[in-house]
């Protein structure tokens, strides 16, 4: 690898520090914002489950809420594709300026990365399909004045069991969005939780854990518990004795 490839210039660091905080943070609080707008009150306790937004299902709440899922997945469709046909063209000059420009970025990590993005397509469109269809099933809304906002907006919505499990609707989207998280960890870590960068993470932290609790590794650089205890001054003093 050349050092002109793995050279980033200092700009190009800074587009991709202002990519990641736009997604990271400007996203999430643009959400958040827009949340605001088409809230009914401040929020429903769902037995069993926990605390969920309240919104309206408006028409604002279906274009500003329930269908950025689909735009997402959406944009993900192009991103997935073109790096599948990046990687199926790998021996090609620009997938190697690719690698080279970015030094962390494997040909593994990388297929590892188009496949998770797949997944992720092959999932995220049909869900978010399904939610959005079924919101609107549920029926449109009309908005609330704004008037009646602020009066309401301390309310707080209990939701008993017996009533969103006493309906196949609400059943299959409450069990949705328990269980949506918990399998997307998953996914995820398979495709990474067992990578050879993450395995070595792995023993270094079993080793360091292990030495803070006086034990040494079985390394020829280090020795064990019995070695480092057959070379302390304490056990050489009381073998010359018992030699005597």
């Amino acid at each position: 690898m050349s050092s002109k490839g793995a050279f980033i210039s200092l700009a190009d660091r800074r587009k991709a520090v202002i990519a990641d905080m736009v997604i990271r943070v400007g996203y999430p609080i643009l959400m958040i914002t827009l949340n605001h707008l088409v809230r009914a009150y401040r929020f429903i306790i769902v037995e069993d489950l926990g605390c969920y937004p309240s919104s309206q299902n408006t028409p604002l709440s279906i274009v500003l809420i329930h269908s950025q899922p689909l735009l997402i997945g959406l944009v993900s469709l192009v991103y997935c594709i073109l790096s599948t046909r990046l990687y199926v063209q790998k021996n090609s000059a620009r997938f190697g300026n690719l690698l080279s420009n970015h030094p962390n970025l494997t040909a593994s990590r990388y297929l590892r990365l188009t496949l998770l993005a797949g997944v992720q397509l092959a999932t995220t469109v049909p869900l978010a399909t399904w939610v959005l269809a079924e919101n609107l099933h549920f029926g449109i809304e009309s908005p609330r004045g704004w008037d009646r906002i602020p009066s309401d907006f301390a309310y707080v919505e209990e939701y008993p069991a017996v009533l969103w499990r006493s309906t196949p609707e609400a059943l299959v989207a409450m069990e949705f969005t328990r269980w949506a998280p918990i399998i997307c960890a998953i996914v995820f870590f398979a495709f990474f939780g067992f990578a050879s960068e993450a395995r070595e993470n792995y023993r270094s932290a079993i080793w360091t854990i292990a030495r803070r609790m006086g034990f040494a590794t079985s390394s020829g650089s280090e020795p064990t518990t019995e070695d480092s205890k057959a070379d302390s001054p304490n056990h050489r003093r009381e073998t010359s004795k018992l030699s005597v």
